[in-house]
């Protein structure tokens, strides 16, 4: 009986069902040993080597371990239907062959479990990474673009956009897989639209590393300028009340000390109609616009303020032409001194152009023009220059405006501050009153003092000694 078992077994395997399912299982397991040497040494960058690492893989793996058991019931069948006789597997602990046999199996079924469950893992892991998050899915490549280049880019993508716990992985999951969906069908809006309202509190994102209780005081902030006209360096230096902590004045003590703000505005947040102000003491006060007296609520969202209601672009702050072309002017990357590279760079920062190739190669092409008719002293003479000009003109272009996405200057509006968007004006605009008759607050010192503004050479950055570029 155990020959005649084990002749069956045999004869059921050897199908090509079976056969395909071992083979596959056997690469994925080889390739599995391939994968762990790669992630011992961290050389999984590539977004895509990553997906047929972490995707496919897997597949070829479990679809074999599914095809070898299915092939044996397909060849049962297939014998039961051509009239032959299957013999029942009987295992006999009396045969060396059969104790073999099994162990083998065994052997094989736990290297499999062990094997099965490092893809798994490897997968939910790669999953989760800022390389997949970012770069695998084309879709947020603008937004990876910015993630790359700020403040928060050492913190994990996951760690802002997945909440803790079972709950948080399942929704995150879920919604990547719907996520998914829409990309395969190109059916996700363009651009994708901000801000994301499923985010986790504050408490499990922002305040893992920052504390409301610190007390930043008062801080100076220098920004660096050029004039359109020469390309002078000017100066603007602004003395900026945060406050917190023990702390009341400044923005962060009159907004998070003792104090419970909620508001109503649009889906975008862009358009603040109600504002309630509940103390630490149980006094509540609340402003309004005349359309919310009037009982035009249609459509307004009510939440909580929070970290993020000012501070909603911190790890991907898309940038104005204007400010990021003086940053490029202050780093050196762009020549202030090219007579004219002020105004002719935001005119080319804000020209469209069909896509990010054609951007480069008409930047340089107009901007090369330009300085041939209108300074041919400085076409000849510092072409190094202009071309190192170019490159920073097409790179500020690159990182904040993606035509295939329909994504251009403006459409990622940072809230905080008031240069590039109303920002505080939401709320400190003169909009919003109270039943009787106060409004919030429009006093700028409240925020800030300004030491001056756009000065060429103001005295307090000598008192300070930082030295003003010329």
């Amino acid at each position: 009986m155990a020959k005649d078992s084990r002749s069956t077994l045999v004869s059921l395997a050897v199908n090509p069902v079976t056969l395909l399912g071992v083979v596959l299982t056997t690469t994925g397991g080889v390739l599995w040993l391939i994968l762990t040497a790669l992630e011992i040494f961290d050389t999984v960058n590539n977004p895509y080597v990553g997906i047929l690492l972490f995707g496919l893989l897997p597949a070829i793996f479990f679809a074999g371990l599914a095809l070898i058991p299915i092939g044996i019931w397909w060849r049962r069948r297939q014998m039961a239907a051509a009239g032959r006789r299957v013999e029942p597997l009987a295992i006999n602990w009396q045969n060396p062959a059969w104790r073999k046999l099994v162990i083998v199996f065994t052997v094989a079924t736990v290297a499999n479990l062990i094997i099965g469950s490092s893809f798994l893992l490897a997968g939910v892991h790669y999953m989760e990474s800022n390389n997949f998050c970012g770069a695998a899915c084309h879709v947020m490549y603008p937004e990876n673009a910015q993630y790359r280049i700020s403040p928060h880019s050492n913190v994990d993508c996951v760690a802002c956009h997945v909440d803790e716990g079972l709950g948080g992985f399942i929704q995150a999951k879920t919604n990547g897989t719907l996520q998914l969906i829409h990309t395969v069908f190109n059916s996700y809006p363009k651009p994708v639209p901000t801000p994301v309202h499923n985010l986790p509190p504050v408490e499990h994102m922002c305040l893992k590393c920052h504390s409301v209780n610190q007390n930043y005081g008062s801080q100076v902030i220098v920004r660096k300028g050029f004039a359109e006209d020469d390309g002078a360096a000017t100066a603007t230096v602004l003395n900026m009340h945060v406050g917190g902590g023990a702390n009341n004045k400044g923005a962060h003590g009159a907004h998070l000390n003792a104090v419970t703000m909620e508001y109503a505005s649009d889906e975008k947040r862009e358009k603040i109609a109600w504002v309630r102000m509940r103390r630490a003491d149980g006094s509540v006060r609340e402003y309004a616009t005349p359309d919310w007296n009037a009982g035009k609520r249609t459509g307004l969202e009510t939440r909580t303020m929070s970290c993020v209601d000012c501070h909603n672009r911190a790890a991907h702050s898309f940038e104005s032409p204007e400010r990021a072309l003086n940053q490029a002017m202050v780093l050196g990357r762009i020549d202030h001194t090219l007579p004219g590279i002020r105004k002719r760079g935001i005119e080319l920062l804000k020209a469209t152009y069909a896509s990010h190739e054609v951007a480069r190669q008409q930047i340089s092409t107009h901007l090369a023009d330009y300085y041939v008719k209108n300074h041919p002293a400085v076409a000849k003479d510092r072409a190094k220059q202009m071309d190192q000009a170019a490159a920073a003109l097409y790179d500020i272009y690159s990182r904040n405006v993606w035509p295939q996405y329909n994504l251009t200057w403006g459409s990622r509006v940072n809230h905080l501050g008031h240069n590039d968007s109303p920002g505080c004006f939401r709320c400190h605009g003169g909009d919003l009153t109270s039943a009787d008759g106060l409004q919030i607050t429009q006093d700028c010192s409240v925020c800030h003092e300004a030491v001056s503004m756009d000065e060429k050479n103001p005295e307090i950055l000598k008192t300070l000694g930082l030295a003003q570029q010329k």
